[in-house]
């Protein structure tokens, strides 16, 4: 084994390395314990153009002869000199150690691969699934380099199976749950037309991202600041994701309308049989009858015939992620 480390810029790493960074992540496709679509280039690349930050990022390439064997990109911390952070972290939340192999030596060699960032650096900012593979890795690596780890608070984040059929899905609904859709469904019935619009067969990605963007402006999550047009990074991160995402065939979800109005959406990226939802939302004068809610069993339909076996609500348990499943 013949390892050495080259750093290249986000450009070049997509050109150059693109089949490699890809071969990487799928293998690790089905973990769902710390990996997921936002470590692939496609993610990455969004984020370097969306982000101020995005112009100081770096891909550090672990290489065995010439074959890449790991990769880790960083950008500097805002405000911190000598301090790095995994680039997902300006957006995205979870990262993972990218490595052929899960193997303490490569993972050591990728680290000490940051030199080249940012000579003498002090501390990289990550942030791991607990009693992950990358936790347990970078636990192992550090005290091999002779440097320490500081774990900050974290919180759960639910995941759960679509199992094999809806009935039997529907067993760990909540009775709460269930009853909300039936009467939500009922309710619709009497009021207009509802039809789902799937993102990831959808000709006109764009004009469906304008009606997402329309949802969220309506959504009571916008009257409280936490909406994505509260965030202009937020947006342009989204109108840079969505079409290579769509290309790639990673991006999955649905958008509602009663008659030809919007009013919800839920949409996510695909990483092999795992389903990641990154942002739901209705809009805030069909907030009662729970649409978000009907859409989100339609959607489970379809990611089940798709062969989805996990669905990643990721963020935090927060109650109504929770009556899905138990």
């Amino acid at each position: 084994m013949t390892l050495h480390t080259e750093v290249l810029d986000i450009w070049q790493a997509t050109e150059s390395i693109h089949d490699a960074w890809l071969a990487l992540c799928r293998e690790t496709e089905s973990l769902t314990d710390g990996l997921d679509a936002t470590n692939g280039p496609v993610w990455t690349q969004a984020l370097a153009q969306t982000f101020p930050e995005g112009v100081g990022m770096r891909i550090v390439v672990l290489k065995d002869d010439d074959d890449v064997v790991g990769l880790l990109p960083v950008v500097p911390e805002p405000g911190k000199p000598g301090r790095l952070m995994a680039a997902s972290a300006l957006y995205g939340g979870r990262n993972g150690f990218l490595l052929n192999t899960p193997d303490t030596v490569l993972l050591a060699a990728l680290l000490r691969g940051l030199d080249e960032v940012a000579p003498g650096w002090t501390a990289i900012r990550l942030t791991l699934v607990t009693a992950s593979p990358s936790m347990k890795l970078l636990a192992q690596a550090a005290h091999e380099l002779g440097a320490g780890t500081v774990v900050e608070p974290g919180w759960e984040s639910p995941r759960f199976p679509l199992l094999d059929d809806a009935k039997a899905f529907a067993k760990d609904m909540s009775k709460g749950l269930k009853q909300t859709l039936r009467t939500t469904g009922n309710k619709f019935a009497t009021t207009g037309t509802l039809h789902y619009q799937r993102l990831d067969d959808d000709p006109d990605i764009g004009q469906r991202l304008e009606d997402i963007l329309t949802i969220e402006r309506l959504s009571w999550k916008h009257s409280e600041g936490t909406a994505i047009t509260n965030n202009p990074e937020q947006e342009r991160f989204y109108r840079h994701l969505f079409p290579p995402a769509r290309a790639a065939g990673l991006l999955s979800g649905m958008v509602m309308y009663l008659d030809e109005q919007p009013i919800a959406h839920n949409f996510g990226l695909l990483w092999g049989p795992v389903y990641c939802c990154l942002k739901h939302s209705n809009t805030e004068p069909f907030r009662a009858l729970s649409p978000a809610q009907l859409l989100n069993a339609q959607l489970i339909e379809h990611l089940r015939g798709r062969g989805v076996q996990t669905y990643d609500f990721m963020g935090r348990s927060e109650p109504h992620k929770l009556r899905w499943s138990k």
